[in-house]
């Protein structure tokens, strides 16, 4: 029975390691035959990374990257997005995502919170389950020095309020920046048509938007969502033609 039970064990260990090491070995292969000018090949192969939930800022720069190549901007600037997500400050994504939106004719910005970039630089390099420790050792620390030093407590119980005032703002302010990211999208597909309402009729046109352009979404209604461009224009617009990021 030991026996048995020790062989499962290392089966289980080979399985997972396995496991670990497919994404990484499929990602090699990729970037061999990007290399080697074989780009719809590597396109494939890190597509299959992403399709199995192994998304990091390596594979969407090189699969955005290569999209790029073949200049098809919406799925580059949907991965280069996806990078910059994950890695706000990453040299290689940022060059490449303004020559994918200088392709586009898409050159605004949405408005930004100031503290929004201080978050995001926070996140990509300390990561939130690290942000997380460190706030939860501080509150430990907090409540040790509040029962050890009583008298510490009461000189700087402003001090210590304040301190969580500001981590609660900056959590609802995260929260805030997670709801835009989530509404952020890319039309698909070039000259989709942008309604006035939410009515397929060539009446209501407003202007056709080219694949590759970012949109927020506002609201949905039945298969249809009403969005508005980085510089100010709104309307309605089939679901089905945008990927949200």
């Amino acid at each position: 029975m030991k026996r048995f039970t020790g062989i499962v064990v290392i089966l289980f260990f080979i399985v997972v390691k396995l496991s670990a090491d497919a994404p990484k070995d499929t990602f090699r292969l990729a970037n061999e035959a990007y290399e080697k000018g074989a780009i719809d090949d590597a396109i494939q192969l890190y597509e299959s990374i992403v399709t199995n939930d192994y998304g990091s800022t390596s594979i969407y720069y090189n699969l955005g990257t290569a999209y790029l190549k073949k200049e098809n901007w919406s799925a580059a600037r949907f991965y280069l997005e996806k990078g910059i997500q994950a890695n706000p400050n990453h040299p290689g994504l940022n060059k490449n995502l303004e020559l994918v939106r200088t392709a586009v004719d898409d050159l605004y910005n949405f408005p930004h919170f100031p503290l929004m970039g201080l978050i995001d630089n926070i996140h990509s390099v300390a990561g939130k389950n690290i942000i997380s420790i460190v706030l939860l050792i501080l509150f430990i620390v907090a409540m040790a020095v509040a029962w050890f030093k009583p008298q510490f407590w009461q000189k700087g119980l402003y001090g210590i309020a304040g301190f969580w005032l500001l981590v609660f703002i900056l959590f609802m302010l995260e929260r805030k920046n997670a709801r835009i990211y989530h509404n952020m999208a890319i039309i698909w597909k070039d000259e989709t048509p942008l309604y006035d309402k939410p009515e397929n009729d060539s009446v209501n046109d407003i202007v056709n938007l080219k694949a590759g352009v970012k949109v927020r979404s506002l609201e949905k209604v039945g298969p249809w969502c009403r969005i508005d461009l980085a510089d100010g224009t709104s309307g309605w617009i089939e679901e089905k033609e945008v990927r949200f990021l």
